[in-house]
């Protein structure tokens, strides 16, 4: 994966600037995928803004922007998921080894912190059940990206279906391309449905 590519693509999106582990603030040790992540892509947004969920990446697309924290307030975002309320309550369905990592209008995106691929689940579906998305987080974040990419250059414009317009496929493989090599972006865009 060409990173450099990716934090390119990305940019659009958000300041991006490398963070050291000691950004993070878990209970936990940092997961090597996303200290490298965090290290090598950094979506950071202004660390200096007063109400820390204006940072990051907000990543457009159809519908609901993706969110992605920078890693100071990673563990924070936990809230919600992990746990809950005043005091804080830990949700004992939550799988220790899910993260955060981002999300669409509160819908997360999960680091399977033992395979280190990343799921999918749904808020209000009564209980957490996440199913794979992508096989890991660099994949997630150039699929996003890509996706964002070409829906912002396409003018955000739906075809009559509410769907993504026909030339939108050609315009991802050249944005994931140059991150993951022809043939992934390939095998990706059919796994994906385009």
């Amino acid at each position: 994966m060409n990173l450099d590519a990716l934090r390119a693509l990305l940019s659009r999106f958000g300041t991006l600037r490398p963070q050291p582990a000691s950004d993070w603030t878990g209970d936990r040790p940092l997961h090597p995928d996303l200290a490298r992540f965090y290290a090598e892509v950094g979506p950071s947004g202004d660390l200096a803004a007063t109400e820390r969920w204006r940072t990051g990446l907000t990543i457009p697309y159809i519908g609901n922007p993706v969110w992605m924290p920078p890693l100071a307030y990673l563990w924070a975002y936990q809230e919600g998921y992990r746990w809950s309320g005043i005091p804080p309550t830990r949700d004992e369905a939550w799988h220790n080894d899910w993260l955060v990592i981002a999300d669409e209008a509160i819908d997360p995106f999960i680091l399977d912190l033992s395979e280190g691929r990343v799921l999918r689940d749904y808020h209000g579906e009564g209980a957490w059940h996440p199913l794979p998305e992508f096989p890991d987080l660099f994949v997630m974040a150039a699929w996003l990206g890509a996706r964002a990419a070409v829906y912002e250059e396409a003018g955000g414009v739906l075809n009559h279906d509410f769907d993504e317009g026909p030339d939108w496929r050609s315009q991802l493989l050249l944005h994931l391309a140059p991150i993951m090599g022809p043939s992934d972006a390939e095998a990706l865009a059919v796994e994906r449905g385009w």
